[in-house]
């Protein structure tokens, strides 16, 4: 399933098996330009937001909805219902083909999180951490990156290697 969209060299390759997805299907049926132009930016756009094979996975979420935005659509646009819809699909069937993928993103959110809290901390009598406390977290930062691009990791391999041929039928890791 997760071939459904795929990113190669700048150009996104739409599976013609999108048509049997409803929220794919209402994004292609929709545009009426010769081409399928917008199709494109819009499935290109699933891709750089929701895939964690993106380039821009490593920013935070609205990060990179904005950064996909002015990529694609040079311009800042609203989401419409038909895009956010086929956005949440596209989430699920990546966390579907993976599930390592609900626990990476978790721990990425958490580390996002932690790292806009201590950007934002203060130092005084109300701090949220004491020094000692920021000092554990800052040692501790390393190991959490890395295990955070292991885990990355082994989303990729999991996403990569989800459908494989068994005869005539499509199978996924778990079926093998």
């Amino acid at each position: 399933m997760i071939y459904v969209i795929q990113y190669n060299e700048g150009d996104v390759i739409v599976s013609p098996e999108a048509i049997y997805h409803k929220p794919f299907k209402e994004l292609i049926d929709r545009d009426d330009t010769q081409g399928k132009v917008r199709a494109k930016r819009d499935f290109t756009f699933l891709f750089l937001t929701k895939d964690p094979r993106s380039t821009l996975s490593v920013y935070p979420p609205n990060t990179r909805t904005q950064k996909a935005l002015e990529m694609i659509y040079g311009k800042d646009i609203r989401i419409d219902r038909k895009l956010a819809a086929a956005q949440d699909y596209y989430e699920e069937l990546i966390k579907q083909s993976s599930p390592t993928y609900v626990f990476w993103e978790a721990a990425k959110k958490a580390l996002d999180n932690l790292t806009n809290i201590m950007r934002s901390t203060t130092w005084g009598e109300d701090s949220v951490f004491s020094i000692k406390e920021f000092a554990s977290y800052i040692k501790e930062a390393e190991g959490m990156a890395a295990t955070l691009a292991n885990l990355e990791r082994k989303v990729n391999e999991e996403i990569i290697a989800a459908p494989k041929l068994k005869g005539q039928n499509t199978v996924n890791y778990f079926e093998q």
